[in-house]
C-alpha cells in the first residue's frame, strides 16, 4: 500500500510540473488580463453588497453619497475606483510582458 501512495504523490508533483510549465505560460497572459477587470467588477460589486447588508466600506461610501447628491466626494470615489483599476491592469501588463520574456 505505501508504494501505492509514493507511486500517487509522485504523479502528482510531475502533474502539477507539467502544468507550471506548460500550460501556465501559455494561459498566463489571459489570466492576468481577467485579474485586472476582475479588480473592477470586485469594486463594482461592493457598492450594492455593502449598501444592502449595511457593511461599512468604499460601496457604503458611494451610495451614501449618492443619496445625498455629495457630487465631489462621487468624483473623488470614481477617482479612486478609475485609479485602483488603471493600476491593477498595469500590473497585469508588466507580468505579462515579464512572462512573455521569458518564454523566448
Amino acid at each position: 500500500m505505501r508504494n501505492f501512495g509514493f507511486r500517487f504523490r509522485s504523479s502528482l508533483d510531475v502533474y502539477k510540473r507539467q502544468l507550471f510549465w506548460h500550460v501556465v505560460p501559455v494561459v498566463a497572459p489571459q489570466l492576468l488580463a481577467v485579474a485586472g477587470v476582475s479588480v473592477s467588477m470586485a469594486v463594482g460589486a461592493a457598492i450594492p453588497v455593502e449598501a444592502l447588508c449595511g457593511l461599512a466600506g468604499i460601496g457604503q461610501l458611494a451610495w451614501q453619497a449618492a443619496l445625498a447628491r455629495d457630487l465631489p466626494l462621487l468624483v473623488n470615489i470614481t477617482i479612486l475606483v478609475t485609479l485602483v483599476t488603471l493600476l491593477a491592469n498595469s500590473g497585469a501588463d508588466v507580468i505579462g510582458h515579464m512572462v512573455r520574456g521569458q518564454e523566448s
